[in-house]
């Protein structure tokens, strides 16, 4: 029964996040849409940063040790790609 709940409450989180916008909220500034790529574009950079340093910090270590360094830096790097992504949804684009 407990799943149960947990699945509708899946499947209902769609239907809040495509409800349409009141009429008097009207159409966001492209200054508040050009905010929320930078954000995006910011999140992505900083993905790509952690990753390069990963890299080369880890230049000189053994390679079994350097790999495993390297698969927790490209979970960490898709972890800040994917918050990005979340804060651009709910800040910037999913908002009346």
């Amino acid at each position: 029964m407990r799943g149960y709940g947990l699945t509708v409450m899946m499947m209902a989180s769609p239907v809040w996040a495509t409800t349409q916008c009141p009429s008097q909220s009207g159409e966001k500034s492209s200054g508040f849409m050009f905010a929320g790529w930078a954000v995006l574009v910011l999140f992505l950079i900083i993905g790509i940063v952690l990753m390069r340093f990963t890299a080369r910090s880890t230049q000189h270590w053994r390679p079994a040790k350097r790999a495993a360094a390297l698969l927790l830096g490209i979970g960490v790097m898709l972890g800040v790609w994917i918050g990005g992504f979340l804060v651009f949804l709910s800040a910037f684009v999913l908002v009346c």
